[in-house]
């Protein structure tokens, strides 16, 4: 299994689907992109990645479970499933820089 995760600096819907295309043709079984609140929302991206890919598995590479109330995560991810005929995943996280942690809602 090998995959290739996206992790760019605010990179646009254009700068994802690029990526995923490539790693599909290079053999990629799978492409993650970052869930960072302060950068384009990865759900819609991942979306676009869905629709223009047609045999990897897609999703965020990490989601912030304190920024993100899982209830929006499975919908988004339901959403995506439906968009992707379940190629998907997802993966959760506790966050990286804890000062960013203090504008977080406990769930």
């Amino acid at each position: 299994m090998v995959g290739v995760v996206g992790h760019m600096a605010n990179p646009t819907s254009g700068d994802v689907v690029s990526l995923a295309r490539s790693a599909e043709v290079g053999g990629a079984t799978w492409a993650g992109f970052a869930d960072a609140f302060w950068w384009r929302d990865v759900w819609i991206q991942l979306l676009a990645v869905a629709e223009a890919t047609s045999r990897i598995e897609v999703g965020p590479a990490m989601t912030n479970a304190y920024l993100r109330h899982p209830f929006h995560t499975v919908a988004a991810l339901a959403t995506l499933q439906e968009h992707a005929s379940g190629r998907t995943f997802l993966g959760v996280s506790a966050g990286g820089d804890p000062r960013r942690m203090m504008y977080a809602v406990g769930w």
